[in-house]
């Protein structure tokens, strides 16, 4: 069977993983070079996380503050940018990043039509955070 990059298989666990990477050709311990796939499988929840940690990195905040209770503006509006990109660029659904950033899904649904109306009247803020994550 030929596996394409974006490809899901299940492991021996049954955990299902996409290969995010094909390496044509690679050198053995004994060097001698072979042509080859070589497939790189990385859990579904892996790359989820990777995704928010960069988004996280680009917006000034580690991922254990994006998830905390705190309702300080700081952390409240980077939550609502990194929703609101998950939502319409990456096409996840409320439930995927309520999960992921430890709220239940009508926060996520606030959050996203929060940053929906402060973009559409060009709230200097939001627009600057959003700014960050595009570039």
């Amino acid at each position: 069977m030929r596996y394409y990059e974006g490809d899901t298989v299940r492991d021996n666990d049954g955990i299902e993983k996409q290969i995010v990477a094909v390496s044509i050709s690679y050198i053995l311990s004994d060097g001698k070079e072979t042509n080859g796939n070589e497939l790189e499988l990385v859990s579904q929840v892996d790359r989820d996380k990777q995704l928010v940690l960069s988004m996280c990195d680009k917006l000034d905040v580690t991922y254990q503050q994006l998830r905390s209770n705190s309702r300080k503006r700081y952390y409240v509006l980077r939550r609502q940018v990194i929703s609101y990109f998950l939502r319409y660029k990456y096409k996840w659904t409320y439930v995927r990043i309520s999960n992921k950033l430890n709220r239940k899904h009508c926060s996520i649904v606030y959050d996203v039509n929060a940053c929906s109306e402060a973009l559409s009247i060009n709230d200097y803020e939001i627009k600057s955070l959003c700014d960050k994550i595009k570039y």
